[in-house]
């Protein structure tokens, strides 16, 4: 295992920016413009309730273009959202509260990354670098002075299928958990009617 700082596994490590804030409005329809708002705790893209910017704003915020296989990371407010562009998203572009991060080391699996990012190890050196009053947020030379811990590509798998399968389980668990809470709360509401 190799432990490495994630500028040097990146070709880039960037953010976006807010629209208005050069002059362009959000339109109905167009290129989708992704928030922190659309990306859920489980790496989920909700593509159905985005905001869209015209092609003439996608151009000028070309440093924000998405590709195929960035990660999103988010640095403001809900700091640790992460996410893997996949191609039925683009094209988009991105605010400056989610970093992109585009790796260039084919020795990094992107889901393996992306689950890494979501680690306790992740939390805790994140946790030392915040900033702000206001909204806390990290920088961009936070992001790239994250330490990641890389296993040989196999073993980087393994840990993917591996947390993915707890994952699965975890979720299963709290549909029980939630289906007994509303079996609980019915059977009150059942003894109220009676």
């Amino acid at each position: 295992m190799r432990n490495t700082r994630l500028r040097d596994i990146c070709e880039v490590i960037t953010k976006g920016t807010t629209p208005t804030t050069v002059g362009f409005s959000f339109v109905e329809t167009g290129i989708n413009f992704i928030k922190i708002e659309n990306i859920d705790e489980k790496g989920n893209v909700d593509i159905d309730n985005i905001a869209h910017i015209n092609e003439e704003c996608h151009a000028a915020l070309k440093r924000s273009q998405l590709r195929e296989g960035d990660i999103l990371f988010s640095i403001a407010g809900a700091i640790g959202r992460t996410a893997i562009v996949n191609n039925d998203m683009l094209p988009a572009n991105t605010n400056q509260a989610l970093a992109i991060i585009r790796i260039n080391d084919n020795s990094v699996n992107r889901e393996y990354l992306r689950l890494f990012l979501t680690s306790t190890v992740v939390k805790k050196q994140t946790e030392r670098q915040k900033q702000g009053i206001a909204q806390v947020n990290l920088s961009l030379k936070n992001i790239g002075d994250l330490v990641v811990n890389l296993p040989n590509y196999t073993e980087q798998g393994e840990i993917v299928k591996e947390l993915n399968t707890i994952l699965l389980g975890i979720n299963e668990k709290k549909q029980v958990v939630s289906s007994l809470d509303e079996l609980v709360k019915s059977r009150f509401i059942l003894q109220a009617v009676a």
